[in-house]
């Protein structure tokens, strides 16, 4: 996204400049490299096509030369044939073969000269970096294997093992143009390959793959397979690998093969059986082997032994063996194992069932702990459709199998192992069971029932001579209709939940017992029950008597407001009801507070700026409304003004009226209450298709007339825009009100005056286009102004104020809704106020709400003010598909403030750190960068990164870059790593636009920092490093087209940081003096000298005759370390020097160096 928005500011946003002088040297304004008739930066063997397109028309009998080379020294002449198309494009091509180039693999250079222009002028040599950054990188890969011959040698039939297969690409490791199509293997049986990476899987060069190949095979012999591996270059291609193993072992068999039976056989008796071990013999005696038993084992091992328990067996012997079963319980021997531990792999525990019986014929003995469960709250009364029991089962050596029953009303026990005549039956027990459910419904009458209990074992052993006893009363008839003879509060009365309503009733006989039972009184507001257990509330009747009994009904729920009647109905002690016995209750019962509506005279509840305001109320209450009051806040606020007197104008309605100076520019709220004569206190009003508000306050929106609403400042100032023609006057602007007329030129236009990109501008992001270079509008094609949006702005004219022109202000109370898109969206406050990111949230995304503010620079903040704009980076959220993503703001005013970001707001556990990094060019900043570890960190993208913003104008930017991450930006605020190594690199790149400016980085090491860790800057482009714990700073300058340079942090050991630097040393070693970057030059290039040890130094530039044309540093004293020094091109006086040759002359202490370098303008 960066990309895309540099380009579009670097040469769409600076307000109007005036135009270059034409050159009349024909000049190369393009290069292209085409391998398959596509443009490519990576080309592999064949034809490479160039294209070399000038500015000028061309002398087309002249072609131009190409040289090339893995450095800037090109050191090799391109073969390259080719002619021109027309006046302006040259095409020719030159082939990649194994001889061409013959410097090897690599990112090549070209150098372009001797084209002539057709009025004569000769081309300046062009190097193809500096055209359009053109390089190439020349690929040859191949594929080779660690052997031709893969030998697995001997394994034993069943086993396996598996070997590596090494394939490498052998060309650099920069190259990444071999491509794996896939395998086969013939004969595919008894080799697989375990691992062959997934179709199209790129080898990067030098990079070595592992491929896991298995033998394995049941059958004995020798095997061999050919594996050809398919791979692509370019053009597909083969490579051959043989395998080789040979399988050997011996083969067992059993007779007989499966079981031996040994029948019944009693406690302390024995018996034996007979089986055989056969090692069968293979055609071919090469592969066979000795069967070797070496154990012999028993799932019971006390009840059976086995003589011999471990022998050998040659090919094509057979070794007998005897098996004893000594039973030493009453019980079932069936399905035991004899496994046999061999050394035939293809069985190695190969095993025999055995089958015995020593069962017992004894009967099992009585239930344990039989419990019945009732369906009320008494014992021994049901009315269920059965008799719920859990028991215990007690030890018997068969275990237990069922349970049997029978039903008498008589106390007669069973008489045989079947007794279930007298309504009876059994269940059979599955997998331990100890509870069951014995039928009763339409087996039993009402009255007292006998229930006889017994076990049936797993031999069919009964029980039934200790059968358990339990008694009950079963009971299906319902208690009849209660009748009211006294109550508490009379029909006719009102009253509130602080009276109790206490009902005394009669319960009527129960006819089926001749007297009273009623256990419980169940009942229902407002309706009939529609079934028995459908009531509200119920109470236990304490005596069970004839005589009256009373019970409380409790009134506490607004739910029961208002005449109606409550349902009530008896239940007795087995739980029996009948709703159509349930009689009812009429009462008057209000705790419900008076009912407060807007009337709907001032529908659209808005009030004019500068005027008092009214609304006129409808409020109603069962008992009567006994006052009326109100209270009003300003918009967002959480502080009311004093409570004010509604005035009755009868018909139940009430007018509150606010006056002119609580009419302000936020919006107002107002909040009513009203009393009962029950006391009963209440808020309004309530509305309908609002949101929720518990506390019922309402929001009146305030309507500005004319040319409307402004920014103004604390003091109620008028605050203008930001004025100036620099790139670096852009800013954040937005309108916190729903307009009358919301189109940029409409808004704007009358205190800017017309469009004029040379006087004002104005950009929309429109983060929902798809395509990024379409996203930013600008001028009278932006979206119109709404709450929530901001957008880019800049102007030459000074004390511009920005009025709104009619409208009225955001709603508040409720929350607004701002719609967003993944990646970066320009917000705003949506309300007059200022609002704190906590009334901030998402949906559908779970990205950290970090808000950007832009002056002259990104920084974070945590307040949106009105009339301002805020960058938002957010991410959609796992699982959300393709739901909208929105943020909730909260309408919650705080003062207005910019609270940046410092160390402490990350609040660093033990054991985390981090590294700050801050850049200024010339008055631009990039502060809020970190690199560091931390707990709920995440190797790769988590909601702890911070995406890096949008540039805009004149910039200068920190980013690391991460395109892997697949976000919707690739370059990063933040590279964040769980915490487990103290030692880390991180890479990180500084850009800027600003010409010819020092651009200073700042580093500041944060939290818990290993005090042992080294920490060093290594700048990519120079090749230097600078130590951060001693010098936490760095400057280079930006050029004449600004600036990008590459860099890493290398935090760790000694060992471990030098080891990072790779030929760089962490500290120079001798006094050197490089050569100067770049060279050629124009207009400025940078002196490079490294120093072993603190000296004085002299830096002199001098021309080819050896007169001093500069002094740029005399006798500066120098720690040891790595320098920098820029000459721009000029003379002691100011004055620019000529192009030419020059030297210049580094002298530190006792050492001096000179070097050439070539200035070209």
């Amino acid at each position: 996204m960066k990309k895309w928005i540099v380009i579009l500011f670097a040469f769409a946003f600076a307000l109007s400049r005036g135009d270059a002088n034409a050159q009349t040297k024909p000049k190369l304004i393009d290069v292209q490299f085409l391998q398959g008739g596509l443009p490519v930066q990576q080309a592999t063997f064949g034809d490479v096509r160039v294209e070399l397109k000038f500015d000028l028309e061309m002398n087309i009998t002249i072609d131009p030369s190409v040289k090339y080379g893995l450095n800037e020294t090109y050191g090799l002449t391109l073969p390259v044939k080719g002619k021109w198309q027309d006046n302006k494009l040259w095409v020719g091509t030159f082939t990649v073969s194994n001889n061409v180039p013959s410097t090897g693999d690599g990112l090549y250079y070209f150098k372009i000269f001797g084209a002539e222009a057709s009025n004569g002028a000769k081309m300046d040599t062009t190097l193809a970096k500096n055209v359009n950054g053109k390089t190439l990188l020349i690929c040859r890969p191949r594929l080779t294997a660690s052997t031709d011959t893969l030998k697995f040698g001997t394994l034993f039939a069943g086993s396996s093992r598996l070997l590596t297969l090494f394939i490498t690409n052998n060309t650099i490791k920069s190259c990444s143009v071999l491509n794996l199509k896939g395998f086969t293997l013939t004969p595919s049986i008894p080799f697989q390959v375990l691992n062959f990476p997934s179709f199209n899987r790129v080898i990067e060069g030098g990079q070595k793959v592992g491929l896991t190949i298995r033998l394995s095979s049941t059958v004995r012999g020798t095997y061999q397979a050919k594996l050809k591996i398919q791979y692509n270059t370019g053009f597909d291609q083969e490579m051959t690998v043989v395998l080789q193993g040979t399988v050997v072992g011996p083969r067992m068999a059993l007779l007989p093969p499966t079981a031996l039976n040994f029948g019944r056989v009693g406690v302390g008796s024995s018996a034996t059986r007979t089986f055989k071990v056969i090692n069968v013999k293979d055609k071919n005696p090469a592969y066979d082997r000795n069967l070797v038993i070496s154990r012999m084992f028993f799932t019971d091992p006390t009840a059976f032994k086995a003589t011999p328990s471990a022998f050998t067996v040659a090919p094509g012997d057979t070794q007998r063996v005897l098996v004893t079963f000594t039973p030493k319980a009453l019980k079932s021997y069936n399905n035991h194992r004899l496994t046999l531990q061999s050394n035939d792999s293809t069985q190695v525990n190969r095993f025999l069932i055995l089958n015995g019986d020593a069962s017992d014929t004894s009967p099992p003995p009585a239930v344990i702990g039989l419990g019945p469960t009732w369906p009320g709250d008494y014992e021994g009364f049901t009315n269920a459709d059965s008799l719920h029991l859990c028991w215990t089962n007690p030890n018997d050596p068969s275990g237990i199998a069922e349970i049997w029953w029978k039903f008498t009303q008589s106390p007669i026990p069973p008489q045989s192992a079947s007794d279930t005549t007298q309504k009876g039956g059994r269940y059979i027990l599955k997998n331990g069971q100890t509870c069951a459910s014995l039928p009763l419904r339409d087996i039993l009458s009402s009255g007292r029932w006998y229930c006889y209990v017994w076990l049936v074992d797993g031999r069919g052993n009964s029980g039934y001579g200790s059968a358990v006893q339990t008694v009950f009363k079963y009971d299906v008839t319902p208690p009849g209709i209660p009748v009211i003879t006294q109550r508490s509060i009379p029909i006719n009365q009102w009253f509130t939940s602080t009276t109790p309503f206490i009902l005394t009733i009669t319960i009527p006989v129960d006819p089926t017992w001749g007297w009273v039972d009623a256990a419980e009184v169940r009942w229902k507001y407002k309706s009939p029950p529609s079934s028995p257990t459908d009531f509200s509330g119920k109470s236990t009747l304490t005596g069970v008597n004839p005589g009256p009994t009373n019970f409380t009904i409790p009134f506490n729920s607004p739910e029961l407001c208002g005449q109606d009647s409550v349902f009530f109905w008896l239940v007795d002690s087995t739980g029996n009801s009948s709703i159509s016995n349930a009689t009812f209750a009429p009462y008057k019962f209000d705790v419900c507070p008076p009912k407060i509506r807007r009337s709907g005279e001032n529908p659209e509840s808005i009030a004019n700026f500068g005027q008092d305001y009214s609304d006129t109320l409808t409020i109603t209450d069962d008992v009567g409304v006994d006052s009326v009051w109100f209270r009003y806040r300003f918009g967002g606020s959480k502080s009311e003004q004093p409570s004010r007197t509604a005035r009755s104008i009868g018909n139940h309605k009430y007018v509150i009226t606010i006056p002119r100076a609580g009419i302000t520019r936020r919006g107002i709220e107002y909040l009513v209450l009203a009393r009962d004569s029950l006391k009963n206190q209440g808020s309004g009003p309530v509305e309908t298709g609002y949101c929720s508000n518990d506390e019922h306050w309402y929001p009146v929106s305030i309507r500005f007339q004319g040319e409307g609403d402004f920014r103004v400042d604390a003091d109620g100032r008028a605050v203008p825009l930001v004025a100036g023609e620099d790139e670096t006057n852009y800013q954040l602007f937005s309108i916190p009100h729903d307009l009358d007329s919301n189109g940029i030129a409409k808004v704007l236009e009358d205190d800017l005056g017309p469009y004029d990109p040379k006087m004002w501008r104005l950009f929309d992001y429109q983060p929902q286009i798809e395509t990024d270079s379409l996203r930013w509008v600008e001028g009278k094609k932006a979206r119109g102004f709404m709450p929530g949006r901001s957008y880019f702005i800049i102007t030459r004219k000074e004390n511009i104020v920005i009025d709104s022109g009619p409208g009225h202000t955001h709603r508040t109370i409720c929350p607004d809704t701002l719609r967003l898109y993944e990646g970066w969206n320009l917000i705003a406050s949506p309300f007059n106020f200022p609002v704190h990111k906590e009334s901030l949230s998402l949906i559908n995304s779970r990205s950290t709400i970090t808000l950007r503010s832009f002056e002259r620079g990104w920084d974070i903040i945590d307040v949106m003010d009105p009339w301002k704009g805020y960058a938002l980076y957010v991410k959609r959220s796992e699982g959300s598909g393709t739901a909208p993503i929105y943020l909730v703001v909260q309408p919650v005013a705080v003062q207005g403030r910019v609270s940046k970001v410092s160390s402490t707001d990350f609040a660093l556990q033990a054991g985390e750190w981090m590294v700050q990094i801050s850049a200024e060019a010339g008055p631009m900043h990039d502060r809020e960068n970190w690199a560091g570890v931390r707990y709920a960190a995440s190797p790769d993208f988590d909601n702890l990164e911070l995406a890096e913003p949008p540039v805009i104008g004149k910039f200068v930017s920190v980013y690391f870059a991460h395109p892997e991450w697949q976000q919707a930006v690739s370059q990063f605020s933040t590279d964040l790593r769980p915490v487990g190594s103290d030692e880390q690199v991180w890479e990180f790149s500084v850009k800027t636009n600003l010409k010819n400016q020092w651009v200073n980085l700042n580093f500041e090491l944060m939290g818990d920092f290993p005090q042992a860790a080294q920490v060093y800057l290594l700048d990519e482009t120079l090749q230097i490093t600078r130590n951060l714990r001693e010098t936490p700073r760095y400057s280079f300058r930006a050029g004449e087209n600004g600036a990008e340079r590459k860099f890493k942090i290398i935090a760790g050991s000694t060992e471990f940081t030098q080891e990072q630097a790779g030929d760089i040393s962490l500290v120079p070693v001798k006094f050197e003096v490089l050569q100067n970057f770049p060279n050629p030059f124009n207009p400025e290039t940078t002196l490079r000298y490294n120093l072993a040890e603190p000296a004085q130094v002299s830096i002199y530039i001098y021309d080819p005759l050896g007169r001093k044309v500069r002094t740029l540093l005399r006798n500066a004293s120098r720690n040891a370390g790595y320098y920098t020094q820029i000459w721009n091109g000029r003379d002691d006086s100011g004055n620019q020097v000529a192009s030419g040759v020059y030297l210049y002359k580094i002298v530190a202490g006792q050492h001096a160096t000179t070097r050439k370098m070539i200035l070209l303008r």
